[in-house]
């Protein structure tokens, strides 16, 4: 039996080993994420933007354009585009006609203003321009005739570290003449001034995240670490805005490149700051509303692949709001434009071209994105370009129907939906929307059909407690009934075998089994005698598989979570059967080597029983979870602590018993087997993540030995 068990561990070793998978998106394509149970799963869906045209310097009959780096679309449609290598401003209609061109600004007396690398700049309602005059570290601002108007340099005020260096890079203007200006580098927000152009302090700083690691790290700083050490070391400090926008209600809509550059995630790249400066963007995840700092906005996969497997970390470089509040997010590593609504749902993300910029609608070093009623521009500085995307039909249908379902329009958002629903099927707000209106017209078996594919969990809440109290009313005399019933022949049973007329003995070793949660002194004291069974031992194991994936695929959808596109058996085989296969194995090579008496196969039956309380469990969480509401969670929690530690207990006891430890001994063998699987996973997680060509070369060298 021990060659069986150590013959099937390595078995599934070898097959996890060699298994390897790579996941990528076309990134030309347009793409979304359903979000459900915290996770993101990508799912091709209908493009809502297309591409239009490209404008360039020789469509407005100059030369190349030089880096644009900034657009800004204004109130009468016109679109201002900034070049920073010409230091010119280009002013089109929404056709792509030049009406003018701006290249300095003249004060009173003919004095000449002009901007040198200049990467951002604001137009008002009434034509007032501001430009982010860059490496002359100065906001310019002119009206529409290019007269110049005022002059911002960095102010002397004790806000500013004496060591501030001042970069402007974007600047943006609300209705009250406030000024922020982002300053490439400056880990403070973005520097505001009054009207009047007078500092009023620093807006909006990103926050530091102090995780585990950096606790322990000040903890260390403190009492350990030498004063060279602490030389050395990279303070954290906040990470920079790359860009600034304002909505129609001056809330300020800021974009971080990368954030937690020494964590396997990024957070918190968009942010909508209040007047002060707190963010107030939030995402719906699951059930609950959850400030955007702690959401991570783009590609997932990118992000946690982005070490050592050729993917690079995201870098947004630009933020857009339109008039109806929805969010443009341009990442300038691959070239993606990410819509997303005011409640973070990911609408659609497209264009893309992994820096090849070889087709239309694609990039290789976008810098900035404007929108404009249906359009949006894009600038690229190294193909030196605009690129132009409309709005499409099912856009404007997505767009208005969004719209509605945000405001509470649910019942007149349903038409919508529905022909949403049957143009993409992969569009998840549709399924939300339609959720949301069936609730209203108390139809709730359409409402928990859509609320369940669109993985809507508030929604299916809701509607599965109105329809289970009317099934609960229908069906109650049918379930007295057979309640009666049962009792009733259980009572006949009970009669018949106390009278002898009834009479039935299971099976000795069956009996053991069936008994190991109630009587687990005896359970140990019965497989030391040889009264165990390694046929019912793996039947157990295996019926626990059986109604652990059951209770995983079939469960009640509110606790479940069961996701087709991203479920696998394996892992769920690797956490039931492979685990208690590897503490076996660990737990009894530590007993061994301190004098246990245990055999390898006593571990087994003893562990494989131990597994009957969490069979229950699965059948129990099985069955209630379907007839259970979000609320009434802390019942299948509780059964499950119950039946946890039930399994604890029969372990701990049968295992001290088969190996006749005193209970610190067995503790301390226990701790050990523990920590020996540990280093077994960790190893085996090592050698999944070896490059291949390194899996190869080991594989060369054992043939080259063992063939010598």
């Amino acid at each position: 039996m021990k060659n069986k068990i150590l013959k099937l561990v390595a078995v599934v070793f070898v097959l996890c080993s060699v298994l390897s998978v790579s996941v990528s998106a076309d990134t030309t394509k347009s793409y979304t994420y359903w979000l459900g149970n915290g996770d993101k799963t990508l799912t091709y869906s209908k493009p809502i933007y297309d591409y239009y045209t490209t404008v360039t310097g020789g469509t407005l009959g100059y030369n190349n354009f030089n880096k644009p780096s900034d657009i800004f679309c204004a109130d009468n449609n016109e679109i201002y585009i900034l070049e920073e290598g010409n230091s010119r401003i280009s002013v089109i209609d929404g056709n792509g006609a030049l009406k003018r061109t701006v290249t300095a600004f003249y004060s009173g007396n003919g004095e000449k203003y002009e901007f040198a690398g200049a990467k951002g700049l604001y137009v008002t309602k009434n034509g007032d321009v501001y430009i982010a005059d860059t490496l002359n570290a100065r906001i310019l601002k002119g009206n529409k005739d290019g007269k110049l108007i005022s002059e911002f340099l960095l102010p002397e005020s004790s806000l500013i570290p004496e060591d501030f260096i001042y970069t402007p890079t974007k600047v943006a203007v609300d209705k009250k003449g406030y000024i922020y200006v982002v300053s490439s580098g400056s880990t403070y927000g973005a520097l505001l001034f009054d009207s009047s152009g007078n500092f009023t302090g620093f807006y909006g700083s990103n926050t530091v995240n102090a995780g585990v690691s950096t606790f322990f790290k000040t903890l260390w700083n403190k009492f350990f670490a030498s004063e060279a050490q602490l030389s050395g070391q990279v303070q954290k400090v906040p990470y920079q805005f790359t860009d600034i926008c304002l909505d129609d209600n001056d809330f300020a809509y800021t974009v971080t490149g990368t954030t937690n550059l020494d964590e396997t995630e990024q957070t918190g790249q968009i942010r909508c700051l209040n007047p002060k400066s707190k963010n107030v963007l939030t995402v719906k995840n699951s059930e609950k509303y959850e400030n955007t700092d702690s959401f991570n906005f783009g590609d997932d996969e990118v992000v946690s692949k982005s070490q050592g497997t050729g993917y690079r970390l995201q870098n947004f470089s630009s933020v857009a709001v339109d008039s109806y509040g929805n969010i443009f997010a341009l990442d300038n590593t691959y070239g993606r434009i990410y819509v997303y609504d005011r409640e973070c749902n990911l609408l659609c993300a497209f264009a893309g071209g992994m820096g090849e910029g070889t087709e239309n609608g694609t990039f290789v070093n976008p810098t900035d994105i404007a929108v404009s009623g249906d359009m949006v521009y894009v600038s690229d500085e190294t193909l030196n370009t605009v690129t132009v995307f409309k709005l499409n039909s099912y856009g404007e249908l997505l767009r208005k129907a969004d719209s509605m379902y945000l405001n509470g329009n649910y019942d007149e958002a349903k038409d919508y939906w529905l022909e949403i629903n049957k143009t993409d099927p992969n569009c998840q707000v549709a399924y939300h929307g339609l959720a949301k209106a069936y609730l209203i017209e108390k139809d709730y078996e359409k409402a928990l059909y859509y609320a369940k594919e669109g993985r809507d969990y508030a929604s299916y809440n809701q509607a599965f407690t109105y329809e289970r109290t009317k099934i609960l009313k229908s069906a109650f005399l049918p379930f007295l009934a057979v309640l009666i019933v049962l009792i009733a022949i259980v009572v006949i049973l009970s009669i018949l075998k106390k009278r002898g007329k009834l009479s039935f003995k299971l099976n000795k070793r069956l009996r053991i089994m069936l008994s190991s949660p109630i009587h687990p002194f005896e359970l140990a004291r019965s497989v030391k005698q040889k009264e165990g069974s390694y046929i019912l031992a793996t039947a157990v194991l295996v019926l626990f598989y059986i109604f652990k994936v059951a209770d995983e695929t079939m469960g009640g959808f509110l606790f479940s979570k069961f996701d087709a596109h991203s479920y696998n058996a394996l892992f769920t085989f690797l956490s039931t059967i492979i685990l208690v296969l590897l503490w076996t194995v660990c737990y009894w090579a530590m007993s061994v080597l301190l004098s246990g008496k245990c055999k390898l196969g006593e571990v087994y039956i003893i562990s494989s029983y131990a597994m009957i309380p969490q069979i229950i469990n699965c059948i129990f969480h099985l069955a209630m979870s379907n007839i259970l509401v979000s609320e009434e969670s802390a019942v299948l929690g509780g059964f499950s602590m119950i039946m946890f530690i039930l399994s604890a207990v029969i372990l701990c006891i049968g295992c001290m018993g088969i190996s006749e430890f005193g209970f610190f001994t067995f503790l301390g063998v226990a701790i050990l087997a523990v920590a020996a699987m540990v280093v077994i996973v960790f190893v085996i997680f090592m050698v999944l993540t070896l490059d291949q060509q390194l899996i190869a070369f080991i594989q060369s060298i054992y043939k080259e030995v063992m063939y010598r």
